[in-house]
């Protein structure tokens, strides 16, 4: 059984493309067009992370280093719209486990 792990509760504010922190359990993403984040491996079985676009501006679209459920997970350019995951090991990697119209792919 994994349990849940939430890192630190201060916010990553993240504008456009690029690598999001692993560090801070929420990620606020102002996309400004469609846009393509990556998320690295994560430091502890259970750990969560979220990201939520903050804009309608476009798809963001989301690349862990490793999934579970699939390559990656998009995000519907609509303002709160997030995805929930969770970091399930290094042989395992990250799993959709929530989210507000998040496709995984």
């Amino acid at each position: 059984m994994i349990f849940p792990l939430y890192p630190d509760a201060i916010r990553e504010q993240k504008s456009g493309a690029g690598a999001v922190n692993v560090t801070s359990y929420t990620t606020e993403l102002t996309a400004g067009g469609a846009v393509a984040i990556t998320l690295a491996a994560g430091t502890k079985v259970g750990q969560m992370k979220r990201v939520v676009l903050d804009d309608a501006a476009g798809v963001a679209t989301i690349t862990p280093v490793l999934f579970v459920d699939g390559a990656t997970v998009a995000l519907a350019a609509a303002i709160g719209n997030y995805a929930d995951l969770m970091w399930t090991g290094e042989f395992a990697g990250w799993r959709l486990v929530g989210g507000l119209n998040a496709t995984v792919a």
